[in-house]
C-alpha cells in the first residue's frame, strides 16, 4: 500500500499542473516534446495565438535556471527568420529575445531547446500568427496536413497506376548502325 502511494505521489509531481501553458497542442512526438511541456512555464507570444500585430519580442518563462541553446523563428512555410540568435552558455530562467518585424504569414513558429535538469537537452515549439484575418496556427497546421495528406494519396495513386501499365519490350538490332549527329558523334580509334 506504501509503495502505490509513493508511485501516485511521484506521478502527480511529473504531470504539468493546469497553470503551465502547454508549449505543443498537437501530439508530442518524443519524449523531449514531453518534458518541454513539464519545464516551460509560459511563452510569449503564448502557443497557439492570434495577435493583432507582429510582436516585438519572444519570450520563453521556464520553473528553473537553464542554458538556451537553440531559438529559431520560421513561418508556416518552413522559411527562416533572421533573428540573430546567438548561444551564449549563461543560465537564466527568463529569456526574452527581440525580434524584427514579421511579414504577413499564415502562422509562425519558434522552436527552442535547452539544456536543463542535469544537462539533459529538452525542446519545444510553439506557434502564433497575426493580422487581420489570421486564424489560430493549430488550424492552419491541420489545414496544411490535410493537403499534404491528399497530395500524398495522388502521388500513392499515380505510382499505381504507372506500375499497373504494361511497357512493350524494347528490341535493339545490332545489325543497324547508330546515327549520331554532331557534337555528339562518338570518336572511334
Amino acid at each position: 500500500m506504501q509503495g502505490w502511494l509513493v508511485f501516485i505521489l511521484s506521478a502527480m509531481l511529473l504531470i504539468p499542473s493546469s497553470s503551465v501553458a502547454q508549449t505543443n497542442h498537437h501530439e508530442p512526438s518524443d519524449r523531449l516534446s514531453v518534458l518541454a511541456d513539464a519545464v516551460l512555464l509560459t511563452s510569449l507570444p503564448l502557443d497557439d495565438a492570434v495577435l493583432s500585430s507582429s510582436p516585438m519580442a519572444l519570450e520563453l518563462h521556464f520553473k528553473e535556471q537553464v542554458r538556451l541553446v537553440k531559438l529559431v523563428l520560421r513561418n508556416n512555410d518552413r522559411e527562416w527568420v533572421d533573428i540573430e540568435f546567438r548561444y551564449n552558455p549563461g543560465m537564466a530562467s527568463h529569456f526574452n529575445w527581440p525580434i524584427p518585424h514579421l511579414e504577413q504569414a499564415a502562422f509562425y513558429t519558434a522552436e527552442w531547446a535547452i539544456l536543463g535538469y542535469g544537462d539533459q537537452l529538452i525542446k519545444g515549439t510553439f506557434s502564433f500568427a497575426f493580422g487581420i484575418g489570421a486564424e489560430l496556427p493549430s488550424i492552419q497546421r491541420a489545414e496544411i496536413e490535410k493537403l499534404n495528406a491528399n497530395s500524398n494519396n495522388d502521388v500513392d495513386r499515380l505510382i499505381q497506376t504507372l506500375n499497373e501499365l504494361s511497357v512493350p519490350d524494347v528490341i535493339i538490332d545490332s545489325n543497324v548502325e547508330p546515327e549520331f549527329e554532331p557534337p555528339f558523334a562518338p570518336v572511334l580509334n
